[in-house]
């Protein structure tokens, strides 16, 4: 009886010591995969902070704007005709020489466009509400506006 008990508790007490400690290693790497989990997401929301920082200086922010917002537009209004090649060549040229010469005015003149492109867009409800003519409109207004800036700037510096 002793014997059989003796057996019993000598294959018993490893296994459930073993299962024990499995169950605490378990527990262990859950929260060093949930810590890990935070500091990941920690590193990308500080990746995506810096990346999208926030300035109050205003060369930045006119930078911004014409990278983030029109030049991702121009390939579209080229593809549909409403800007030719050398008219998109020439609004880059216009839009790096006004960021170091009048960013302030650029950004004036960005932000109002944006505003003005941001109300059309919000009638929009189905792919066939686009209005190509509207937009066109809008950028043609837009493109004018830099180079009538662009041509007043380089004017005052001759």
């Amino acid at each position: 009886m002793y014997t059989i008990a003796l057996i019993i508790l000598s294959i018993l007490l490893p296994v459930l010591l073993a299962r024990k400690s499995l169950a605490v290693w378990q527990r262990i790497m859950l929260r060093l995969q949930l810590q890990l989990q935070r500091d990941v997401q920690s590193e990308l929301l500080r990746d995506l902070l810096m990346r999208m920082q926030v300035t109050t200086d205003v060369q930045l922010q006119s930078h911004h704007k014409v990278v983030s917002y029109i030049l991702p537009r121009i390939p579209r209004f080229i593809s549909e005709g409403a800007l030719s090649e050398q008219e998109a060549d020439d609004f880059l040229r216009y839009t790096a020489t006004l960021q170091v010469m009048a960013h302030e005015p650029l950004l004036a003149i960005t932000q109002r466009f944006v505003k003005e492109h941001t109300e059309v867009r919000k009638n929009y409800r189905r792919p066939e509400d686009y209005d190509a003519q509207q937009e066109h409109a809008l950028f043609r207004t837009y493109y004018r506006d830099v180079h009538m800036l662009w041509k007043e700037q380089t004017h005052a510096i001759l």
